[in-house]
């Protein structure tokens, strides 16, 4: 008696299945695609934020320290209430001589001199200052300068202005 052998054909995906393994990968990928779009967005918010914030830092505090440091304000050269402003300081260190730093804006950026000669920007780059206006403040007892500055960054949906505020005393002024 002879045996009759049975060939297995193994059967190929249908198209149903086919379109349910496709309509899983597509869903998948707009999650994922999703995810990526937020994740890039976020850091281009921090990224702003965190610019306009160590710009401010950098800034405020080194105009801060200056006044703190120096023994006058050059009043002839500085430019009070209006913006945008200048400050110009006179430091005398211990020998004796006499440093001029003057803090400015220039295309945007705030920018430091010293004895003349251009130390570089206080703002990073990116990091617009669209408003800096100083204001003297004098007292019986003691002189010194408020600050106000506006920072800007950004475009579009990161874009961000923030303003700052400082105040400093010169020194052996009170």
């Amino acid at each position: 008696m002879k045996q009759k052998k049975y060939i297995v054909y193994t059967r190929g995906e249908t198209l149903t299945e086919l379109i349910v393994y496709i309509s899983l990968l597509v869903i998948i990928m707009i999650v994922v695609i999703n995810s990526l779009v937020g994740i890039m967005q976020s850091y281009r918010i921090i990224k702003t934020n965190t610019d306009i914030e160590n710009s401010a830092m950098i800034a405020t505090d080194r105009i801060e320290r200056e006044v703190r440091n120096a023994s006058s304000i050059v009043t002839a050269s500085s430019t009070f209430d209006v913006n945008p402003g200048t400050l110009v300081l006179d430091s005398i260190d211990a020998s004796g001589t006499v440093t001029t730093l003057k803090f400015y804006v220039e295309s945007g950026t705030l920018s430091l001199d010293v004895n003349g000669a251009y130390q570089g920007p206080l703002t990073i780059s990116g990091v617009t200052v669209s408003n800096l206006v100083f204001r003297e403040a004098t007292t019986t007892n003691s002189t010194g300068v408020k600050m106000e500055m506006t920072l800007t960054a950004g475009s579009g949906t990161t874009y961000r202005s923030d303003n700052f505020y400082d105040t400093g005393t010169l020194r052996e002024s009170y």
